[in-house]
């Protein structure tokens, strides 16, 4: 019995400890978020997750790059290539605000790869702008922050980028 009683709480420290770490520090999924696989990248905001779903980051913007005839905002390549060093095949966690979806159908979240908050990254390090949208301001402040501590020192975008014209508006 005594053996039986020891195999079932190593069991049960498994399963906790395999739930820690596929969901981070929380230890366990709420009901607005997902744990998914980023199977694509298409820019510096948008990226597809499992089943062919298609999300755009919450309350940031990062410049365009080169599509269906438009011309590619300066920095738009480099944010799509950091987003994909960020989160492509890479197991996100997904959070929702208000909104579920936008005007084109894409999922609007908040995403995190392990324990690192993509969205906050991208402005932190100047690869994106914080722009929130209403009702989904969670983290403007947040953003703003972000931003404002990425165009003192110069990052990305906020050096790159010399004129506001350049800038992604």
């Amino acid at each position: 019995m005594k053996k039986v009683r020891i195999i079932l709480l190593a069991a049960i420290i498994l399963v906790l400890w395999i739930t820690y770490r596929m969901t981070g520090e929380k230890g366990v999924v709420a009901p607005d978020e997902e744990m998914t696989k980023v199977t694509y990248v298409f820019d510096g905001d948008t990226i597809e997750v499992t089943g062919g779903r298609r999300v755009r980051y919450i309350g940031v913007n990062t410049p365009e790059i080169a599509h269906a005839g438009t011309k590619e905002e300066c920095y738009g390549t480099s944010a799509k290539n950091e987003n994909f060093s960020l989160v492509q095949g890479k197991t996100v966690r997904l959070v929702s605000d208000i909104s579920d979806t936008d005007s084109y159908g894409r999922l609007l979240r908040y995403v995190y790869a392990g324990n690192e908050f993509i969205n906050d990254t991208l402005v932190r390090r100047g690869f994106a702008r914080a722009e929130p949208i209403t009702p989904d301001t969670e983290f403007a402040q947040q953003f703003f922050s972000a931003q404002t501590e990425a165009q003192q020192n110069g990052r990305g975008l906020w050096s790159a980028c010399k004129s506001s014209v350049d800038r992604p508006q």
